[in-house]
């Protein structure tokens, strides 16, 4: 990673203790589950901008006519 690319973070420090005690790098860690978040998020978007038809039409039918059994709906 370019220093100039890198930032800093407030993590607890006795998380990261314990993660360093564990063998975590606690950098590469992070890291890895910022790209994954990343990725996860623009999956959802485009899923949501795909489906944006669908998703506005389940959403009227939905508000036009409620939920299937919700008559009997314990929760």
């Amino acid at each position: 990673m370019d220093v100039a690319e890198q930032t800093a973070v407030t993590l607890d420090a006795a998380l990261v203790r314990e993660a360093e005690a564990l063998g975590i790098d606690v950098a590469d860690h992070l890291a890895r589950e910022l790209a994954y978040a990343i990725e996860r998020r623009k999956r959802e978007r485009a899923f949501q901008e795909e489906n944006a038809e669908a998703i506005a039409a389940y959403n009227a039918h939905i508000e036009k006519h409620g939920i299937f059994g919700e008559e009997w709906r314990t929760f």
